[in-house]
């Protein structure tokens, strides 16, 4: 960043508590230029890679599968048949966030590319639903499927998850080819400061008795690294 004409004091942070280190003076008159290492979290963050998510598919029609090496997730119901829900699972690591940080705005944003078939190119609505935290469903993205999260089946089938959504957003074919952005600024404040309590959250339709509805999503395992999940 470039501090204009007129800015003549930095402000040294610590970054693992977000408190002041000391107030810095600078010389001369004209405009500084400060460089910010690539490990600074002060001004807000992404979280991108193999490393900070986890994210798969629970899918009803194959209710004992993992699908957490693919490249995509799918969202929503297979035709008409209530035997094929699909719903998505996806996590971020936040450690490196302060506990004292004050979060103003999260949000999971996620490529979505393509509707399949014939499925309804109009609105679909889509929830996300924190993660059931108490007790925790500490789900694994290479082990959870419709009937398990880490080898120990959910309470129900296809996932424990707070009914309440977080947020919810309408998907249809005129967002195709472009980022979807669900709000969760409060779930992501309340896992900086209660860290235990980060499961993620589960993706599926408001209303999971109307058909054709599937969304697909890139994952973080896509070879195209401006299409994953941030």
């Amino acid at each position: 960043p470039r501090l204009p004409l007129g800015h003549r004091s930095l402000t040294d942070v610590n970054q693992s508590n977000l408190g002041c280190n000391e107030m810095y003076s600078l010389i001369g008159d004209g405009a500084q230029t400060l460089v910010l290492g690539s490990g600074t979290y002060v001004f807000g963050t992404a979280f991108s890679g193999t490393d900070s998510i986890g994210d798969t598919t629970l899918r009803q029609q194959n209710a004992n599968n993992n699908y957490g090496s693919n490249t995509n997730m799918r969202v929503g119901r297979q035709g008409t048949s209530w035997s094929k829900l699909h719903r998505a699972a996806i996590r971020f690591n936040l450690t490196n966030i302060p506990e004292r940080a004050v979060v103003s705005n999260a949000q999971i944003r996620l490529y979505f590319y393509d509707i399949p078939g014939s499925d309804v190119t109009s609105n679909v609505e889509i929830g996300a639903h924190r993660v059931q935290q108490d007790p925790g469903r500490d789900w694994g993205e290479l082990t959870a499927t419709w009937n398990e999260y880490n080898e120990t089946s959910w309470t129900t089938a296809g996932g424990d998850f707070i009914s309440g959504a977080s947020d919810v957003i309408n998907i249809s074919s005129a967002e195709e080819d472009d980022y979807v952005y669900f709000n969760v600024t409060d779930d992501v404040a309340n896992f900086v400061v209660n860290r235990s309590l980060n499961f993620g959250w589960i993706l599926k339709p408001v209303d999971e008795s109307e058909g054709k509805t599937r969304r697909y999503f890139r994952t973080k395992e896509h070879s195209t690294v401006s299409q994953r999940p941030v």
